[in-house]
């Protein structure tokens, strides 16, 4: 998966970029952190337990506002 998240990354910097490059960053967070509350286990991000998964949400989602 952070094979797949790198190419998505850089193919959003390259058409879009710094703007681009936060939209998809945060939609890439957003995804993994909502995975990690709905399931309650580690992703391939590692992100450990819910209440940070929370926290990277947050930070995911004002990503995507910063690069809209």
């Amino acid at each position: 998966m952070l094979g797949v998240s790198q190419v998505l990354l850089l193919v959003a910097a390259s058409t879009g970029g710094f703007s681009g490059l936060f939209t998809m960053a945060g939609t890439i967070g957003s995804l993994t952190a909502i995975y990690v509350l709905a399931t309650g286990r580690q992703s391939w991000a590692v992100i450990p337990s819910r209440r940070i998964a929370g926290a990277v949400l947050a930070g995911a989602l004002v990503a995507v506002i910063a690069g809209s």
